[in-house]
């Protein structure tokens, strides 16, 4: 990587990106092609954001969590295209998800690419053993419905997707069983704290679209191999510069641009255009003091987050054979088998969505938690079987799209003349994702294009 020099001044037509998750990497790459050269300042000393790998050792590494993507992610299959990782994606050939409880019910919705418009999806719901025969039917009348419904229109905006499925007459324990099965590993967050748009929104660009748009995809190597390490070497050899381990403190600011990015070593950088790509509070904390008070930028502390813990443990046996399960009446929600090859050992990575009545809690209090439960799940389940664990709070890991907070979302476009804005939390009109990131990238390159034919 480029050393940083003490008040090195950028060259002319250049840009500044800082920060270095999904949605820094993809713009530097989509204004390089533009023509830009692009300098790129992470704090960390590791590109990925929020979705980056652990390195123990080169034969020990594991990611801060499970990333699935879906066949609707466009954005991000186009940016992984590009940097050369889109055949390190294992994409399911038909939707299927398989759901557990610790009773021994099993239960699978699936969908073929043989039917349009997810019609298998309806007919899978039909056997699905955790609701009764009414409420199976109410809910696919519930999903029709739900097709044809303009999900723009403010007032969805204004109320809980809760609220509109119970007005829709979805019994609590469907809600509980069926729809909170979708909204909270996608939203990071249960169905009665997000708003009616966003919960529409997932199932209009996912289920409703049909196989291709609702299949999962699964990285198949480390998050470093498909995201940081193809996409810095996709900057470096077309001539960017790529800052680690060196954070911005501040950006000066006069005539209404951003003058100046002062880094954290004294190091000040210069450029025609400033883009941020960082999470929004950190965003707020770098501005100017007149910029913090800007009717623009002082709403930024009112969006909210959401948590998720992910624990990975290393076993000497195998005890799961699927390639990941959803479990219906456990705090543990998702497990994922990252050792699909392997005969022996297993690597499990369990996924808990809205995590916060955990954040307080002792590493042996969730591992307590842990083992009890998968002992429930998996009977031959054994302590002695554990090898080593690990547990990641992301404390901070996604917004929350609470009812009326659309407006807490800023546009690309800010107040200030050379000062664009992308990331997950920018209004791309889709929740927190790696989709809603790689957009947010497409988005404000388009912006600045069209703000540089207008002059």
């Amino acid at each position: 990587m480029v050393e940083i020099q003490n008040n090195q001044k950028i060259k002319k037509n250049n840009a500044i990106i800082i920060g270095g998750g999904i949605a820094g990497i993809y713009t530097a790459i989509l204004l390089q092609e533009k023509g830009y050269i692009v300098s790129l300042i992470e704090q960390r000393k590791f590109l990925g954001g929020r979705t980056y790998s652990v390195k123990k050792s080169l034969q020990f590494q594991y990611d801060n969590g499970q990333h699935l993507l879906m066949g609707c992610y466009q954005n991000l299959l186009q940016f992984f295209k590009k940097i050369g990782s889109l055949s390190k994606i294992n994409f399911q050939d038909s939707f299927s998800v398989k759901i557990i409880d610790k009773i021994g019910t099993t239960g699978i919705i699936r969908d073929t690419k043989f039917l349009p418009f997810g019609l298998m999806l309806l007919v899978s719901l039909l056997r699905y053993p955790y609701i009764g025969f009414q409420e199976k039917l109410s809910a696919i009348f519930t999903l029709v419905k739900m097709k044809f419904i303009n999900r723009k229109k403010p007032k969805y905006q204004s109320f809980s997707f809760s609220e509109w499925l119970e007005d829709n007459g979805q019994s609590k324990n469907v809600i509980e069983k069926f729809w909170d099965l979708v909204i909270l590993p996608t939203l990071n967050d249960h169905v009665s704290n997000v708003s009616a748009d966003m919960g529409f929104m997932v199932f209009q660009e996912s289920v409703l679209r049909g196989n291709r748009y609702v299949k999962l995809g699964f990285p198949k190597g480390t998050l470093d191999e498909v995201i940081a390490i193809p996409g810095s070497k996709f900057i470096e050899n077309n001539g960017g510069n790529i800052y680690l381990g060196n954070s911005v403190i501040k950006l000066l600011y006069e005539d209404n641009k951003i003058s100046t990015v002062e880094l954290r070593d004294g190091t000040k950088l210069s450029a025609d255009i400033i883009i941020s790509a960082i999470p929004s509070n950190s965003l707020y904390n770098i501005l100017p003091d007149e910029l913090q008070s800007h009717k623009s930028f002082s709403i930024l502390p009112k969006i909210e987050h959401a948590s998720i813990v992910n624990i990975h443990i290393w076993l000497n046996t195998k005890i799961m054979n699927d390639q990941f399960i959803n479990i219906i009446d456990s705090p543990l929600q998702w497990i994922f088998n990252k050792s699909l090859q392997d005969n022996k050992y297993q690597a499990l990575d369990i996924s808990i969505s809205d995590s916060k009545n955990l954040l307080q809690k002792t590493t042996a209090e969730i591992i307590d938690l842990v083992f009890s439960e998968l002992k429930d799940i998996f009977p031959r389940f054994n302590i002695n079987f554990v090898e080593k664990y690990k547990i990641i709070k992301e404390r901070k890991a996604t917004f929350r799209c609470t009812p009326n907070s659309k407006k807490y979302r800023l546009t690309n476009i800010s107040p200030v003349d050379n000062l664009y804005i992308a990331g997950d939390w920018v209004d791309t009109g889709w929740p927190s994702t790696m989709e809603s990131a790689a957009l947010s990238a497409s988005n404000v390159v388009n912006e600045i294009e069209s703000n540089n034919k207008n002059k």
